[in-house]
């Protein structure tokens, strides 16, 4: 009698142990490290047709993306100037850093879809140096301009 109630005992206690093991919790993922967190920050420089560019790169749970960008591009022709200037904020990023690169396409006036605007990053010298294509499609022809620029990052709090 007694081996068969130390045989149910022992049953249910197996039984317990298995349904609290199967209902534990699981925790969430964790978060990614990325790979080169210091380019976080506001990124400034001068286009080759000295014009000025800024990029923000932030930390967007555990990747990181170009979050913010401002720029202008001129096309002048016959003494007109036409004038791409765009400024765009997206706090969930626009692309995410492939290693050290960045490349996609802004969101331009005139409709434009096949502007690019991308960037290297050298951590070494914390600088960033890259190029921006812009279509006038408000021209006739649709004229392309490509302007590179260099930038270096801002100390916090400037």
């Amino acid at each position: 009698m007694k081996s068969k109630s130390f045989l149910v005992i022992g049953m249910m206690l197996a039984g317990v142990l298995i349904f609290s093991v199967s209902c534990k919790k699981t925790s969430d993922p964790p978060t990614p490290t990325p790979e080169y967190p210091q380019l976080a920050g506001t990124w400034f420089g001068m286009t080759s047709d000295f014009d000025t560019v800024a990029l923000m790169v932030s930390n967007v749970a555990g990747y990181m993306k170009v979050t913010a960008y401002k720029y202008q591009v001129k096309y002048i022709t016959s003494g007109q100037t036409y004038i791409h200037e765009t400024e765009q904020i997206n706090s969930s990023g626009f692309c995410s850093l492939t290693g050290k690169t960045f490349s996609f396409n802004p969101l331009m006036p005139f409709g434009s879809t096949a502007d690019t605007l991308n960037g290297t990053f050298d951590v070494a010298n914390m600088t960033l140096t890259g190029k921006i294509k812009a279509t006038f499609t408000e021209v006739a022809g649709s004229p392309v301009v490509r302007v590179t620029y260099a930038a270096v990052k801002l100390p916090v709090g400037k």
